[in-house]
């Protein structure tokens, strides 16, 4: 964010922290009022009353300043080598919700926020953009339908290469014919008809259940401001194809931090927490408060999480998800 006017003319925060914080990093103006004559002057012996002005609150953050710094130059140089229209990386700690680098492209310099051709850069595309999250839903479809019990990884079933839903015909998405599999195979291969028959095991009302519990289709609550909260409200229509669809990525959409803080509830034992860009808050008064991380609550068992972790390992060492292996790590 950054500092600029607003309509009357005052100085005021804009976007980002500087926007979210304003009210604590502007702290309080001062005055002195006193009676004047006819000329202006004051008067010496007539009332008078001061008021200090109080200095606004720092803030610090959780960024990571090597980590957002590797994360934000690799991110452009993505940006450049594709000619994408942009991009974003969050990188998130599971445990605790911190957030150790937040980057989007394009950017600009909030010391020269007028600098900019066009005004929606201002915007954080990771907490802005909602778009089709596409395949990488899948996860969270299979895993409201292990944690649900209505299936297994190894439940199977045999995928015909499409699945039709009046008047819709649903292929896969490389227009393959898989046979009888798993649902392990299911992630490994990207099945869309596979993870249309885990929602329907699962149940249309649990499934969005399961979708909202993950944090879709409202804000995270990060401190940044111009959060858009992602939209799956297709699913409160009662046709089954608004399910089929949103069972892998399409006809909904999400931000980059749902995305991000849903994952990591997987990776962290099935518990979501809030995502956290704000460390501590250091009042002019030489106190200072401590932010602690916010455990919103359980969406999956602890149980259900390491089976859908164990899923995930397996679509980068056996399925489509190879180059997202990252040699040393689990």
């Amino acid at each position: 964010g950054f500092l600029g006017s607003n309509s009357e003319g005052d100085l005021t925060g804009k976007y980002g922290i500087e926007g979210y914080f304003n009210e604590e990093l502007g702290g309080t103006p001062g005055f002195l009022r006193s009676e004047r004559d006819i000329s202006g002057r004051l008067i010496a012996l007539a009332e008078r009353s001061f008021e200090p002005a109080v200095d606004g609150s720092d803030i610090v953050l959780t960024i990571e300043r090597t980590v957002q710094y590797m994360a934000c130059s690799k991110l452009q140089e993505a940006v450049l080598r594709h000619g994408a229209d942009g991009g974003s990386v969050v990188i998130i700690e599971p445990q605790t919700g911190r957030i150790l680098a937040l980057c989007g492209n394009p950017d600009y310099d909030p010391n020269n926020y007028a600098d900019v051709d066009n005004i929606n850069v201002f915007n954080n595309p990771a907490i802005f953009n909602a778009y089709e999250p596409g395949s990488i839903f899948k996860t969270f479809t299979m895993a409201a339908a292990i944690d649900s019990g209505a299936i297994e990884p190894s439940t199977t079933f045999e995928d015909t290469g499409s699945i039709f839903i009046s008047p819709y015909t649903i292929r896969n998405s490389d227009n393959e014919v898989y046979g009888v599999q798993n649902m392990t195979q299911v992630l490994e291969n990207s099945i869309n008809t596979g993870v249309i028959f885990a929602m329907r095991e699962t149940g249309q009302e649990v499934f969005h259940e399961y979708m909202k519990q993950f944090g879709f289709g409202g804000p995270t609550g990060i401190e940044l401001e111009t959060e858009l909260p992602g939209d799956i409200s297709s699913l409160e229509n009662s046709g089954e194809i608004y399910y089929a669809t949103a069972s892998f990525g399409q006809g909904i959409t999400t931000t980059p931090i749902q995305i991000a803080m849903a994952y990591a509830a997987i990776a962290n034992a099935g518990s979501l927490y809030k995502p956290q860009i704000v460390d501590e808050i250091r009042h002019p008064d030489g106190t200072i408060e401590k932010i602690e991380p916010e455990k919103l609550h359980q969406v999956i068992s602890e149980k259900s999480a390491r089976l859908i972790g164990a899923m995930l390992v397996s679509v980068i060492e056996h399925g489509h998800g190879s180059r997202a292996g990252v040699p040393g790590y689990y």
